[in-house]
């Protein structure tokens, strides 16, 4: 009877640890399903976060005149070859969110891979615990454009036009970089996802996305390239 008490006890005992097994398996199943669907979520939503600013360039909504340099594409081209950044905004009402006129107190320039002034740019510390970042950055003439022949001028311009007093069309090329983070689903310090914000999306040993990627911060980040065409003399277009 002593025998068949203590095999009774072992039997258990196995029982009770492929129990325990299985339950952390099924635990760990189910955080993994859980960690896949919450990167899903965010990912998604970052996506769409992103692409809000992109259509508010695409509808041209965005500036009076690039002539202008109070619009905000002819700031971009007055800093011509810099980044012209601001952080987007979208709390607040419809058309008030991208900088009607763009100054140093709600844009920052990066000049050269250093940045100017540091107003424009997003404050991870002025976030609640869900909220995400939406920074925008243009660029008038991207540096891998410039030395490309007749660039800037649109398809068909006569170019025996050029140079002649006469009036010609240029086409500026832009390129939009718009980054969305989420700092909730990070571990990394607001000090630590500042200083990636702040650093240049179109050049640079280390870029935004770059310093974003070796913190592990999620983010989505989209690119759009267009052209917007002006009047060189005014005459004639």
């Amino acid at each position: 009877m002593r025998f068949q008490r203590g095999a009774t006890l072992i039997v258990v005992l196995i029982v009770l640890l492929l129990i325990t097994i299985i339950g952390v398996y099924a635990v760990r199943q189910s955080l993994t399903g859980l960690n896949i669907a919450t990167s899903s979520q965010a990912q998604q939503a970052l996506f769409q976060s992103s692409d809000v600013p992109l259509y508010k360039f695409s509808n041209g909504g965005i500036a009076n005149s690039i002539t202008s340099s109070r619009s905000l594409l002819g700031y971009a081209k007055q800093n011509s070859g810099s980044e012209v950044v601001f952080c987007y905004r979208s709390g607040q009402q419809a058309g008030t969110a991208l900088p009607t006129v763009p100054t140093p107190n709600n844009t920052s320039l990066i000049v050269g891979g250093v940045a100017q002034t540091t107003n424009g740019f997003c404050d991870a510390n002025n976030l609640s615990s869900r909220s995400q970042l939406t920074q925008v950055t243009i660029v008038a003439r991207p540096i891998a454009n410039v030395a490309q022949p007749f660039s800037t001028y649109i398809k068909g311009t006569d170019t025996a036009s050029i140079g002649d007093g006469q009036s010609a069309l240029e086409a500026v090329q832009f390129r939009v970089y718009v980054t969305s983070v989420l700092p909730a689903l990070s571990t990394a310090s607001a000090a630590s996802i500042n200083v990636c914000l702040q650093q240049p999306s179109n050049s640079g040993a280390t870029t935004q996305a770059s310093c974003l990627s070796g913190l592990s911060i999620p983010f989505n980040t989209q690119i759009e390239d267009f052209q917007q065409t002006y009047c060189v003399n005014g005459v004639g277009c």
